[in-house]
C-alpha cells in the first residue's frame, strides 16, 4: 500500500522591473490602496527598464545583422550584456505554488474461488464494479453519470464460516491514520485478468451419478481498479493526530 502527493510550483522570472512593481503593489495593497505611493514608483520602474531594455533593443538589431549575413542570430539580451560587460542582469526569479494535482489510488486483487458459491460472490463482484464505473441511459439522447466511490479502511476477521467486516475502533487504529480518503473518488479504470497464471485454467466439478461435468469458469482472477479523487486535498484534510 502506498500513496503519493504532488504539488505544482512554477518558476516566474520577474527581472528588475517586474520585481520593483511585485515589492510596489504589494506595499499598496498592505496600505489599503493604490495612491501616491504606487505612481511614485512608475520613475523607479521606468529607471529600472532602461538598461534591459536598451540591451535588448540592442541583441534584436545584431541578430537582424546576422541572420543577413547567413548566421542564426540567436543573441540574447544577457549574451550581449555579458559579451560585453562580463555579468548579466539579475532575473528575479521566484518559484510560485500553483495548486495540487488529484490523488490516484490503484488496488489489484487476486481471487481464486474453492466452490460454487464463491463463484457467484466474484462475478457479482466484478459485475458491480462494472456497473458502477459505467454511464447509464436516460432516453435516447442523455447518459447518467456514472457512480463515486467513498474509502475507508476496514478490518478483516474470518470466524469460522462467518466474515466479518468492521472500521478500526474511533478510526485510531494506525493504518486508518495514515491511509485516509476523505474525499469521493470515480473509477477511471478496470482490468480483469482471466488467466493470470499462465494459461486458462476453469474450475470444473463433475455431477455424482451422470455423466456430465459443469464449468465454474477460471481458477484464478487478477482485478485491478484505478480510482481518482474529486477534490484536491488540503491540510484540514489531515488535522494534527
Amino acid at each position: 500500500m502506498s500513496e503519493t502527493y504532488t504539488a505544482k510550483y512554477n518558476g516566474v522570472e520577474l527581472g528588475a522591473v517586474g520585481n520593483a512593481a511585485v515589492n510596489a503593489a504589494k506595499g499598496a495593497i498592505d496600505a489599503g490602496g493604490i495612491g501616491d505611493s504606487f505612481a511614485a514608483n512608475v520613475k523607479q520602474f521606468a529607471s529600472a527598464a532602461k538598461p534591459a531594455l536598451g540591451y535588448s533593443m540592442g541583441a534584436g538589431i545584431i541578430n537582424q545583422v546576422v541572420q543577413k549575413t547567413g548566421g542564426s542570430g540567436s543573441l540574447s539580451r544577457d549574451n550581449l550584456s555579458a559579451l560585453t560587460q562580463k555579468k548579466v542582469f539579475n532575473p528575479y526569479e521566484e518559484t510560485i505554488f500553483q495548486g495540487t494535482t488529484f490523488r490516484d489510488h490503484t488496488f489489484s486483487f487476486k481471487m481464486a474461488p474453492k466452490d460454487a458459491t464463491d463463484v457467484q460472490t466474484i462475478v457479482k463482484i466484478i459485475n458491480t464494479f462494472r456497473q458502477s464505473m459505467l454511464p447509464g441511459k436516460d432516453g435516447e439522447n442523455w447518459l447518467t453519470l456514472p457512480y463515486s466511490f467513498q474509502m475507508e479502511i476496514m478490518r478483516y476477521q474470518s470466524k469460522g464460516g462467518d466474515e466479518i467486516l468492521t472500521a478500526p475502533g474511533d478510526k485510531k487504529g494506525v493504518l486508518a491514520t495514515l491511509m485516509r480518503f476523505p474525499n469521493k473518488m470515480v473509477m477511471t479504470n478496470m482490468s480483469v485478468d482471466l488467466s493470470p497464471d499462465g494459461n486458462y485454467s476453469s474450475l470444473q466439478t463433475r455431477i455424482p451419478g451422470a455423466d456430465q461435468t459443469v464449468d465454474y469458469g477460471p481458477v484464478s482472477y487478477n482485478m485491478t481498479l484505478s480510482f481518482q479523487e474529486t477534490k484536491y486535498l488540503t491540510r484540514e484534510d489531515y488535522p494534527n493526530v
